[in-house]
């Protein structure tokens, strides 16, 4: 037997998601395609597709993908792509004793300069001070 919400999603899951449909069915699919997008982005946001690629994968059109993603997890495309990127940085700055410029690099930014003025924008901080005033390396 199917799980009761395969297709006639939950209510509250289908609040939460905001996708804009009149059949629950329509509504499922929608959240299916826009998640597969979301996992290919969370795969490796660092080499992360273009919009045109995305779209594509959630077989809607780059317009409606855009809007439908933004409208269901709150952030675009783009705005996703860096914050997992950001996360993804704070990780390897309180985990590993790699260098800015190797996590600059791993989290697919071209310079470290500009990984430097990215990560102070979205943390207030530079990802050496970041560093320096978290646990890292205390006992």
């Amino acid at each position: 037997m199917a799980e009761p919400c395969e297709r006639s999603p939950c209510p509250n899951a289908l609040a939460m998601a905001r996708v804009p449909a009149r059949r629950w069915a329509t509504r499922a699919d929608l959240i299916s395609q826009l998640d597969e997008a979301r996992l290919r982005i969370e795969e490796d946001p660092a080499s992360a597709p273009a919009l045109d690629a995305l779209a594509e994968t959630a077989s809607l059109s780059k317009h409606h993908f855009l809007r439908l993603f933004r409208s269901s997890f709150g952030y675009t495309p783009n705005r996703y792509i860096t914050l997992r990127r950001i996360g993804i940085a704070k990780e390897l700055l309180l985990n590993t004793t790699k260098t800015v410029t190797q996590i600059a690099l791993d989290v697919g930014c071209e310079t470290p300069s500009s990984f430097t003025r990215l990560f102070k924008k979205h943390t207030g901080q530079s990802p050496s001070e970041f560093r320096r005033n978290s646990n890292f390396g205390k006992a």
